[in-house]
């Protein structure tokens, strides 16, 4: 399994949403810390729902840019987002959160959907968003 790092190549070229996506991959990286490391039981669901809340504020942000630029994919984009979401609803309310198993399948799912997700999803609305009205973020 990939180690959670910011790279270059997933960035959208605004500094306020790389940033943001750099602090997606800090909570990544800190859950994929619980599994070399011992955790307390429970710590795995707060740092989830931390990055629950994070995500909609972060999920909020990009849809709203995409309303203001009229972008015509938005549908399909806050679908994915959707996704992310409902998955770490998933693991929040399963009661074997704190086990090995679930916290190897919450990275698995995290980075998988990033990875799928960040170069792909993202940078096809930031390439219109500049193509149209420049990046303002």
């Amino acid at each position: 399994m990939p180690i959670a790092q910011w790279d270059d190549y997933l960035s959208v070229g605004c500094d306020k949403i790389d940033g943001q996506h750099e602090k997606i991959f800090a909570y990544v990286k800190m859950l994929q810390g619980s599994i070399k490391e011992e955790y307390r039981e429970g710590d795995m669901r707060l740092l989830i729902v931390d990055l629950y809340r994070y995500a909609r504020f972060h999920f909020a942000e990009e849809e709203s840019l995409m309303r203001t630029a009229a972008y015509p994919m938005i549908g399909d984009h806050i679908s994915g987002h959707n996704e992310f979401l409902v998955g770490l609803d998933r693991f929040v309310v399963d009661d074997k959160i704190d086990s090995m198993s679930m916290r190897v399948e919450v990275v698995g799912f995290l980075m998988s959907w990033i990875l799928d997700h960040m170069p792909y999803a993202d940078q096809t609305f930031f390439l219109y968003l500049k193509s149209h009205d420049g990046c303002s973020v």
